[in-house]
């Protein structure tokens, strides 16, 4: 069974164990980065009150839907809003085509505009003409883990005029392992991601849930993405290069089986255990420090530094993942005196 059926039978169990609540909201994220979500809003009449609900359906398992269950009471305010809102939304017949992936799904059981209940799907980016749909999500991730706010900004991107730092490149019909890559690169890009690989500058690779992820030090530190799905790949780099030498690094270094593991540091605040952060993906890739600053990848793929210590003087960070010789561990500790 395909991940895609897979995912549509784990929903439709999950509709029938809350087939006893009134639905007034129900949001799906399909392959969205990757990760596949499933929110839902319900009206609870014996408690007067309305509960927000959402699945990880990549872990969830259908026998024991209690397990997988994270809930937030939401309050009414919240639902009047989102209600007022829909009042001023009109949905045409004429949408964009839409493919699986970075697939939105979005349900609302209220009027809009044209006296229609709100149904719409999307790829990846709230459409500009129904920028309305904006303060809806705003209100339900706001009621969602803060690991989650990544998809709330990457869903405003058009909005912001910023859908190219989340675009992953052209889909390439590409075997990783076995294809000639002079079917991608030119001699040039060749020539010159061959004397990285002598450098020996691709300094992390890690393949993480159907991504690699690569660092590699050029004339800068660049990072490096690769989506491989089923042979058929999309490739980013910071470098903002369609092409480049620095992706031609990463594959060999993939084909030489020269992997390197990122370091990886959570928010110190979350109570999770370090286990759970890794299962769950909560957590961030480290690749450096540099004085008081821990340099991170944030969720475009781009390099950010960020304090090590907050505003309360305390360290704001832990080591998820460190290297052999405990560097970040160490780092950290002196910060604790």
């Amino acid at each position: 069974m395909s991940e895609q059926k897979l995912n549509e039978v784990k929903i439709t169990q999950i509709r029938k164990y809350f087939k006893k609540n009134d639905l007034f909201l129900e949001l799906i994220l399909s392959n969205y980065e990757l990760f596949n979500i499933y929110i839902r809003i319900d009206y609870l009449k014996k408690l007067d009150c309305y509960r927000l609900s959402w699945f990880d359906l990549d872990i969830i398992n259908i026998n024991n839907i209690d397990r997988y269950l994270s809930i937030e009471y939401i309050s009414k305010l919240n639902i009047e809003d989102i209600k007022s809102i829909c009042k001023d939304i009109e949905i045409t017949n004429n949408q964009e085509e839409i493919d699986n992936s970075n697939l939105v799904s979005l349900y609302i059981n209220t009027s809009i505009k044209n006296n229609n209940k709100l149904n719409i799907s999307f790829n990846q980016f709230i459409p500009v003409k129904l920028g309305l749909l904006s303060d809806i999500f705003i209100i339900i991730f706001a009621n969602m883990p803060k690991k989650l706010e990544s998809f709330l900004y990457e869903l405003h991107a058009s909005l912001r005029g910023e859908v190219s730092k989340y675009k992953m490149g052209n889909k390439i019909n590409f075997n990783i392992n076995k294809d000639n890559l002079e079917n991608i690169f030119t001699k040039d890009i060749i020539d010159i991601g061959n004397v990285i690989i002598l450098k020996n500058q691709v300094k992390y690779l890690e393949y993480i849930y159907g991504r690699y992820y690569a660092l590699v030090e050029d004339n800068k530190k660049e990072v490096v993405i690769i989506d491989d799905d089923n042979n058929i790949i999309q490739m980013k780099c910071s470098c903002n290069k369609s092409i480049c030498p620095h992706m031609y690094a990463v594959i060999k270094s993939i084909r030489n089986n020269q992997y390197h593991k990122f370091c990886k540091v959570s928010l110190k605040k979350n109570n999770e255990s370090l286990i759970n952060k890794i299962l769950d993906l909560n957590y961030f890739l480290c690749v450096g420090y540099n004085e008081n600053n821990l340099e991170i990848i944030n969720n475009v793929g781009e390099i950010m530094e960020t304090s090590i210590v907050g505003f309360n003087k305390e360290v704001s960070w832990v080591v998820v993942e460190d290297d052999e010789k405990n560097t970040l561990t160490k780092l950290l500790m002196k910060f604790e005196k």
